[in-house]
């Protein structure tokens, strides 16, 4: 997989403010939450590779994570291949479950 910084335009975007925006609107975090650090990043390929052995690797990290209620959802978080309307999805069914 090929990681490299992002390089755009968009301060608000480099600086994670549109991240930070959606997390208050949501009251995910609220005003007194401070952004420590954060690294914007350009993945290439934007899709995971799965075969056999990381369905295995996935299975028992899920597994482990969900044990300490840590929940990892999305197309990299659960390591499936989705559409973003699949992860907007999976993340409502987890809001409401949690």
């Amino acid at each position: 997989m090929n990681w490299r910084k992002l390089t755009t335009s968009s301060t608000k975007y480099k600086t994670g403010q549109l991240t930070l925006e959606g997390l208050k609107k949501t009251s995910v975090i609220d005003e007194s939450f401070k952004l420590e650090e954060h690294v914007a990043l350009l993945v290439d390929p934007a899709y995971v590779h799965i075969n056999y052995e990381t369905n295995e690797e996935v299975k028992q990290t899920m597994t482990d994570l969900h044990s300490n209620n840590i929940y990892s959802i999305g197309r990299y978080g659960g390591w499936t291949y989705c559409s973003m309307e699949d992860c907007m999805l999976e993340a409502i069914n987890l809001a409401e479950k949690i």
